[in-house]
């Protein structure tokens, strides 16, 4: 799936549907075999995506079909690399999952597709239906909205190398236009507390593991903050 992806990275805009090595490793892992794609990536030919032009008005609300999913795109500017996002998942939400990094904050939003995106750790898949809340899919606050908590936790404690992250540095984090990347890890930590420690209490008997992960989530996030301005000024 994701080779898949990285096969399309035709603009920086596509770059935030991919969902990086560590979960690249975990698919590779899982067992699956992932089919070859037989067909081109987007029905669209070469001259006709040179030919796009730069941006498209929206005067009025439109919706984005592909399936039982109906995104609702606002008036706005389509540019290319929006034509070109939504022509990937026209052509290929059939046989291939789609995700959008939380890097990109809220451009997927923007396009109408709040109500079918599901997060999973770092990365937020687009559902063919509209999420609904269960016992395992929670709302959260935005900018993390829905989430599937036992898949993000295993994202967080078992496939991401969080110790590399949180290790602490004797500058901090010196990139500061790329340390939103280490605020966002310390913001799904940080929201992780609450449904661990939650957790740790649903039954008679303490779940002494979910405990443990609460306490590490809370520490991990401190220790990640810390290496970026906001956690060294202590203002954003």
């Amino acid at each position: 799936m994701i080779v898949y992806l990285l096969a399309l990275t035709l603009t920086n805009h596509l770059m935030g549907l991919l969902v990086g090595p560590a979960l690249l490793v975990y698919l590779w892992r899982d067992g699956r075999v992932w089919p070859t794609p037989g067909e081109r990536p987007l029905a669209l030919r070469e001259e006709e995506i040179d030919a796009l032009p730069p941006g498209i008005p929206v005067a009025e609300t439109r919706v984005f079909e592909v399936g039982t999913l109906r995104a609702r795109i606002e008036p706005r500017v389509l540019t290319r690399a929006d034509i070109l996002v939504l022509s990937l998942i026209r052509d290929n939400f059939a046989e291939r999952p789609f995700y959008f990094s939380r890097t990109v904050g809220s451009y997927p939003d923007n396009l109408g597709f709040s109500p079918y995106l599901l997060g999973e750790g770092l990365a937020r898949k687009v559902m063919p239906e509209p999420v609904r809340a269960t016992p395992d899919i929670v709302p959260m606050p935005p900018p993390l909205r829905w989430v599937d908590l036992p898949r993000t936790e295993t994202l967080l404690f078992d496939v991401y190398h969080y110790e590399a992250v949180a290790r602490e540095r004797p500058r901090g984090w010196v990139d500061t236009p790329s340390e939103g990347i280490m605020s966002l890890y310390a913001l799904l930590y940080a929201a992780y507390v609450d449904p661990m420690e939650q957790q740790s209490t649903s039954t008679t008997e303490v779940d002494s593991a979910s405990v443990a992960r609460a306490a590490l989530a809370a520490e991990l996030s401190e220790r990640i903050i810390a290496q970026t301005s906001f956690g060294n000024s202590g203002t954003p």
